[in-house]
C-alpha cells in the first residue's frame, strides 16, 4: 500500500489585472458602445460591445497603447496574424483590428488604444462551464473534446503552436454546445517538418508539459498542445484536474510517469459519482504521455474509437447542412414532401402548418434519435457549426440522458467549490 501524496495546488483561474485595472470604458468613437467588462490579462482589458455598424455583440481585446513598446506590437500583430491563419468553426475570429481609436471613459478622459475586435461567445469561458457542473453528460464532454482536437488538428496543419491552451483560453457559446479556441498571446508559427520547433518557456503552469516545466532546450510546440488538451479533456470527463502539476514528486504525475494508469485512475474514480467511458480514459492515457517522443499528435489522437465516431456524426450534420436550401423551398409548400438522394440514403423533407421541418433518413445509415425531430428555420442555419448533438438533445431519449447527468451533477456538488476542493481535501488515503 502507498500512500498518495495529497496535492499542494488547486487549480484556478489564472486572469490577472490588467496593466491599466478595470477602466470604466463607455465608448469606443462610433464604433462600439462597450457593454461590461469581462477580464484582464497581462496586457489587455477585455470587454463586450455592440457594434454599431451591424448591432451585433463583439468582444474588444484592448491594449494600452502608452505601454505598446516595439515588441509589444509586434506581439500585437502577430496575435492577429495567428488567429486569422486558420478559418475554422471552432476557433475564435477577428472581426476588426484598429490601432487609431479613441475610447471614451466614463469619467469623460478620452484614451488611444490597440483594439483587437473578436467573436462573442455569448456562454462564458470553458473554466466557468467545468466549474459550474455544466458539462451535461459524457457525450456533452466528449462532443467539446472533439471540437478542441478537430480545431487543433486545422491549427497545426496550418503551421500554427498555441502554447497556452487552458480552459479559460475557451470560449463557449450560448447554447453551451460550441466552443471556440482563443486567446493567441502565445502562439507561435513553426515549421513542423522540424520536430523541435519551439525554444521559450511559456503557457500556464498546471497546463504545462512536463518537458516545458523541466525547461528543455528546445520542444516540440504540437506535443506541447496535445498534453495541454489532455488536462483539458480530462476535466471535460471528470470536472476536476488530473495532477497539480507535471513534475517528478506529483503523485499523480508519477503514476503516468511509471505508466501506472490502473492507480491513477482508480484513485480519481473514488472521487466520480460515474465511471468514464473507457474510450475516454485510454485517449487521454495516450494525451498525458509523459516522454514527448512517444506522446501521439493530434490526427493520431482523432483516428481514435472515441473520435473517429464524433467525426463521423460531424460528416453527417454537414451532408444535412448541404441540402438545408433544398430543405427551405419545402416551407413555400405546406403538407408536401421533398426527397433528397445522399450517399448514406433517402432524406425526407416535410413541411407543416407551422412552419416546422421534420425529416427522416428512408434508407440507408441508421441516425439513431435524429429520425423524426421536429426542427425550426435556425435550426437548419446552424447545423454546419455543429454536430448532431444539437438536435439530438430534442429528443426524448437525450432529454432524459441531459435530465439525468445534470441530477448527478447536482448531487455532486455544483459550483466552484466542488471544483475546487479536488486538490484542498484529503480524498483517498490509501492505493494499492
Amino acid at each position: 500500500m502507498a500512500d498518495i501524496v495529497k496535492p499542494s495546488k488547486r487549480l484556478k483561474g489564472h486572469a490577472t489585472r490588467g496593466t491599466f485595472g478595470k477602466a470604466a470604458l463607455a465608448r469606443v468613437e462610433d464604433k462600439y458602445n462597450v457593454i461590461k467588462h469581462l477580464g484582464a490579462g497581462a496586457n489587455a482589458e477585455v470587454y463586450s460591445a455592440t457594434d454599431l455598424a451591424t448591432n451585433t455583440t463583439v468582444a474588444l481585446k484592448i491594449f494600452s497603447k502608452k505601454n505598446m513598446d516595439e515588441r509589444r506590437k509586434q506581439q500585437f500583430w502577430d496575435e492577429v496574424k495567428l488567429t486569422q491563419r486558420c478559418s475554422h468553426d471552432n476557433i475564435l475570429k477577428v472581426v476588426g483590428v484598429h490601432t487609431d481609436l479613441h475610447v471614451l471613459k466614463k469619467e469623460g478622459v478620452l484614451a488611444n488604444y490597440y483594439i483587437m475586435a473578436l467573436e462573442f461567445g455569448g456562454g462564458g469561458d470553458l473554466f466557468s462551464l467545468i466549474a459550474d457542473g455544466k458539462v451535461s453528460g459524457y457525450f456533452h464532454a466528449q462532443r467539446l473534446a472533439f471540437q478542441l482536437l478537430d480545431a487543433l488538428n486545422a491549427l497545426h496543419q496550418a503551421g500554427v503552436v498555441h502554447r497556452d491552451l487552458k480552459p479559460e483560453n475557451i470560449l463557449v457559446d450560448s447554447t453551451f454546445g460550441n466552443i471556440k479556441v482563443a486567446d493567441f498571446g502565445y502562439a507561435k508559427e513553426v515549421n513542423i517538418a522540424n520536430k523541435l520547433n519551439c525554444t521559450t518557456d511559456c503557457g500556464t503552469r498546471a497546463y504545462m508539459a512536463p518537458e516545458i516545466l523541466a525547461r528543455s532546450k528546445a520542444y516540440d510546440g504540437r506535443k506541447y498542445d496535445v498534453w495541454s488538451s489532455g488536462v483539458i479533456i480530462f476535466l471535460l470527463f471528470c470536472g476536476h484536474p488530473p495532477l497539480a502539476e507535471a513534475k517528478p514528486g506529483d503523485w499523480w504525475f508519477d503514476r503516468l510517469r511509471s505508466l501506472d494508469h490502473t492507480s491513477f485512475w482508480d484513485a480519481h474514480l473514488r472521487k466520480l459519482k460515474e465511471r468514464p467511458p473507457e474510450q475516454a480514459m485510454n485517449m487521454i492515457n495516450v494525451m498525458l504521455t509523459v516522454a514527448p517522443g512517444r506522446r501521439p499528435l493530434v490526427p493520431d489522437v482523432l483516428e481514435m474509437p472515441i473520435m473517429v465516431c464524433m467525426s463521423q456524426l460531424k460528416q453527417e450534420a454537414e451532408m444535412v447542412a448541404c441540402n438545408m436550401n433544398m430543405a427551405m423551398d419545402v416551407k413555400q409548400c405546406p403538407h408536401s414532401d421533398m426527397e433528397v438522394g445522399t450517399p448514406d440514403g433517402i432524406l425526407q423533407f416535410t413541411a407543416d402548418d407551422d412552419e416546422d421541418i421534420n425529416f427522416e433518413l428512408l434508407e440507408g445509415v441508421e441516425l439513431d434519435d435524429l429520425s423524426g425531430i421536429t426542427f425550426h428555420e435556425n435550426d437548419f442555419k446552424s447545423l454546419m457549426p455543429a454536430t448532431p448533438v444539437d438536435y439530438c438533445a430534442r429528443s426524448p431519449k437525450a432529454e432524459q440522458q441531459q435530465a439525468k447527468a445534470g441530477a448527478a451533477a447536482t448531487t455532486a456538488g455544483k459550483g466552484q467549490s466542488f471544483f475546487n476542493s479536488f486538490f484542498s481535501s484529503d480524498l483517498f488515503g490509501t492505493v494499492a
